[in-house]
């Protein structure tokens, strides 16, 4: 499966640089000894210093696209209607809330190498994992019913930004 990402602008936004990193083991009683903590801050650069931005976008885009369906990196398998998708719980959780607390949660799922889906059609499926992957979405502006079932998905795996685009466009 081959996904193009498009190129688009990098926003005018503050910059920021971290500060020194913080690497040590919890002090949390009953913690595993092997877990480790990583705590960063976030420093404002003032505008009055010369800075330089590098925004590779377009590249970061085009490279979590084609980890969609990669076997050698994925760590979840999750199958619709027979189809299996090959996934990363950590991108699934970084872009839906649904996901995360669903790994986070201790549940059956959490540990779970394979997944199976139900109640969702593959073709609205597909694309939304492709927009969790890429940010980009793609449906016919006149097929109220695939719309419909893009609601229904962005709702469940609670995607707000997607679903306010959606929900904007059936008004």
């Amino acid at each position: 499966m081959y996904i193009k990402y498009e190129k688009k602008p990098c926003p005018a936004s503050a910059q920021y640089t971290f500060s020194e990193p913080i690497i040590r083991k919890p002090k949390q009683a009953g913690a595993p000894s092997s877990e480790w903590q990583l705590k960063l801050a976030l420093t404002e650069i003032p505008a009055s210093l010369s800075t330089k931005k590098i925004c590779e976008r377009e590249k970061l885009g085009n490279d979590l696209a084609h980890l969609l369906m990669d076997e050698e990196t994925s760590d979840l398998v999750l199958v619709v209607e027979g189809f299996h998708f090959y996934v990363h719980k950590l991108i699934l959780g970084a872009r839906s809330s649904y996901f995360r607390a669903m790994f986070r949660s201790g549940m059956k799922e959490s540990a779970d190498k394979e997944i199976t889906l139900t109640d969702v059609s593959l073709a609205s499926f597909k694309r939304i994992l492709v927009y969790i992957y890429t940010a980009e979405i793609t449906f016919a502006s006149d097929d109220l019913e695939s719309i419909k079932a893009l609601v229904g998905l962005a709702n469940q795996y609670e995607l707000t930004s997607l679903l306010s685009e959606l929900s904007n466009h059936m008004t």
